[in-house]
């Protein structure tokens, strides 16, 4: 799979929670300004391309095909429990943020300040799959830059449309991404 397939399905697959973020948060009435949209692609930038770097230092110490072998096992525990999360949404992170708990100041924006805490979990996630994805041979530099532009886009298009878009389509792009995430972790692989 050429390296910028693989880094755009895997920045793709770790900024779908962005998605999710910013229809939950249009759904119920609160915008996200895009200060702090962008504050939280900058999070995303950096959990993403530190995690990263962290992998492929991992990388550097172990030979070529336990490197396939540990990152494609990654991926797919990672896209497992994203699935499993998708499926059962009182297990999922991103169900944990509030939005009106968030909007501490209740004015239906989400402000740079208030936007702190909605990056970590982000972050978070993409920590993990960043290292994954790393130890699996994926650019870091690109993915990461990838993983911030998605970020923008996915929380910017979630907001603006929340009051077109149902649960379910929010849903089915969780279970999609983590997908995503296990198809890369096997084609890491078969790379044996």
């Amino acid at each position: 799979m050429p390296l910028f397939f693989s880094a755009l399905l895997l920045s793709i697959a770790a900024s779908s929670d962005c998605l999710v973020i910013g229809l939950n948060y249009g759904a119920k009435g609160i915008r996200i300004t895009k200060t702090a949209n962008l504050f939280m692609a900058a999070i995303c930038f950096a959990g993403t391309y530190f995690s990263m770097l962290a992998g492929v230092g991992l990388a550097l110490l172990i030979p070529a095909w336990v490197e396939s072998l540990v990152g494609g096992l990654i991926l797919i525990l990672l896209g497992g429990y994203m699935l499993w999360g998708a499926l059962r949404p009182h297990l999922g992170a991103v169900s944990r943020s509030d939005p009106h708990q968030v909007d501490a100041d209740q004015s239906k924006a989400i402000e740079l300040r208030e936007s702190l805490g909605i990056s970590l979990l982000l972050c978070i996630n993409n920590i993990g799959i960043g290292i994954g994805g790393s130890v699996a041979g994926v650019d870091p530099l690109l993915t990461s830059l990838l993983c911030a532009f998605f970020s923008v886009l996915f929380i910017g298009l979630g907001n603006w449309t929340a009051g077109r878009f149902a649960r379910t389509p929010a849903k089915l792009l969780e279970i999609g991404s983590a997908g995503i995430l296990i198809l890369l972790g096997l084609y890491s692989l078969l790379q044996i």
